[in-house]
């Protein structure tokens, strides 16, 4: 495996970092980006555990730091979801461009914040072929308003979130805003590609129920895990079995000559 540390900009030129994780041999090679979950990193657990077995099928690994995230440009407090739908977009442009990378076929795979922009990417998107979904926010407004008090939010101008990395940091009232604009249940059906969406029963953070309703509107090759007794973060005993649906899912896929 090779391992290549990159940057790129999004289109405020603010520098996004990137790694990308490439079989030793061959190419050019399909590619699966990774989109992290909100507070995290292109170095999250999710991700570091997903590349070897997909290098290994000579797959690649672009995996990169949203804005205001991990190495990447800009402050967390600042995050919105169509700011990170623009990142995903510059990360496609840059990736899409690399000689050892085929381009007819990308894959999206996205966890929790990072599923809702990859949903909303892939819904209008050509060059995505394929969509993994892990703990997906799918109705934006619904698990927000049932998780937060927003009028105290609003007059404060921000609530102080947890980061792992950073410690207690603020995070702004422009997130809720823009956020309550994005629900993946209302755009289902634009997506026409083979898509997989695998979530914890108790997950109690982007609610099960509504990534049931979303995998219930798609109107392409689709299916749906639940993996019994995990949360949000699938970091339980069973969180091979997470990697598996997924990882076999790009495998099938990216290596078909035609999608349905």
């Amino acid at each position: 495996m090779r391992i290549e540390r990159v940057y790129f900009h999004n289109s405020k030129k603010q520098k996004l970092s990137g790694i990308l994780y490439l079989p030793n041999k061959g190419g050019p090679f399909p590619v699966v980006i990774a989109c992290h979950g909100l507070s995290t990193s292109k170095e999250s657990r999710n991700t570091i555990m997903t590349y070897p077995e997909l290098i290994k099928n000579g797959i690649a690994v672009f995996a990169f730091d949203f804005s205001g995230h991990g190495k990447s440009e800009g402050k967390f407090e600042n995050v919105t979801i169509s700011q990170a739908i623009d990142d995903l977009k510059s990360a496609l442009n840059y990736i899409e461009k690399k000689k050892f990378i085929d381009n007819q076929k990308i894959g999206l795979l996205g966890s929790s914040f990072g599923g809702i922009t990859s949903i909303f990417v892939a819904a209008k998107d050509k060059r995505i072929k394929v969509l993994a979904l892990r703990s997906p926010t799918t109705d934006f407004k619904y698990s927000q308003d049932k998780r937060r008090n927003i009028k105290q939010w609003k007059k404060e101008g921000y609530i102080k979130y947890h980061d792992p990395y950073q410690g207690e940091v603020k995070l702004n009232y422009s997130y809720y805003t823009d956020g309550i604009k994005y629900n993946a249940i209302k755009i289902a059906k634009r997506i026409k590609i083979p898509t997989i969406v695998v979530i914890g029963d108790k997950d109690v953070t982007v609610f099960s129920a509504k990534a049931k309703e979303f995998f219930n509107s798609l109107n392409c090759v689709k299916e749906f895990h639940w993996i019994r007794g995990a949360s949000h973060l699938l970091n339980d005993k069973k969180s091979k079995e997470v990697f598996e649906f997924t990882n076999n899912w790009f495998k099938k896929w990216l290596n078909a000559r035609q999608y349905s």
